[in-house]
C-alpha cells in the first residue's frame, strides 16, 4: 500500500514533470531518514507506551506545523510517527520499515513514469508563461498608476499583480527549491 500512496501522492498538485519528480524525490529522503531514525528510535522506545505515544503526538504536530516548509521533513515525521504506532500495536521491525522505503520508491518511480508519459506541460515553459504574465499585469499596474487611474481600477490591477506572482512562484517553485 506504501507503493500505490507514493505513486498517487506524487500526482497531487503537480502539473508539470519536474514538480511531481521534485515530489517524488522529496518523498523518498524523507522516508529514508524516516526509517533510519525509525529503527534507531523503535529500538530505544520498545515496549514504553507513553514514550511511544509521545513520540506519535510530536511527530503529528511536527510534521503537519513544517508541512509547507519542506515536504521531506512531512514525510520524515509521517515514518516516525508510524514507528511509534507499530510500536504501539506491538509490531515494530526494522523489516518493515525498509518494506516502507523499498514501496515507496518503487511508487515513486512507478509515479515519475507515469508522469513523464502523462503530465502535457514542463517546469520550464510553465515558468517563462507565468512571467510573461507577471510582466503584463506589471504593465497594466504601472499604467493605473500614470494615468491617475481611480483608486478601485489600481486596486483590482495591483491584485491582478499579487496574483501573477503567486503563479509565477508556484510555477517555478520545482525550478528554485530544494527538499
Amino acid at each position: 500500500h506504501w507503493a500505490i500512496l507514493a505513486a498517487y501522492v506524487m500526482f497531487v498538485r503537480g502539473s508539470t514533470l519536474s514538480e511531481t519528480v521534485s515530489r517524488g524525490w522529496a518523498r523518498v529522503v524523507g522516508t529514508l531518514a524516516g526509517v533510519v531514525s525509525g529503527t534507531m528510535i523503535g529500538a530505544a522506545v520498545g515496549a514504553a507506551a507513553v514514550a511511544a505515544l509521545a513520540l506519535a503526538f510530536a511527530s503529528a504536530f511536527v510534521g503537519t506545523y513544517l508541512m509547507q516548509v519542506s515536504y521531506a521533513v512531512f514525510v520524515f515525521t509521517v515514518t516516525l510517527m508510524v514507528t511509534a504506532l507499530y510500536d504501539l500495536l506491538g509490531r515494530f521491525s526494522d523489516a518493515i520499515l525498509w518494506l516502507r522505503l523499498a514501496e515507496t520508491l518503487a511508487g515513486c518511480l512507478a509515479g515519475a513514469l507515469s508522469a513523464a508519459l502523462l503530465l502535457p506541460s514542463h517546469a520550464h515553459a510553465r515558468a517563462k508563461g507565468s512571467a510573461g504574465d507577471l510582466v503584463s499585469s506589471l504593465t497594466g499596474f504601472l499604467e493605473a498608476i500614470a494615468d491617475d487611474a481611480d483608486p478601485e481600477t489600481r486596486r483590482d490591477r495591483m491584485h491582478a499583480l499579487e496574483g501573477a506572482l503567486r503563479a509565477l512562484e508556484e510555477a517555478a517553485s520545482p525550478l528554485t527549491q530544494g527538499l
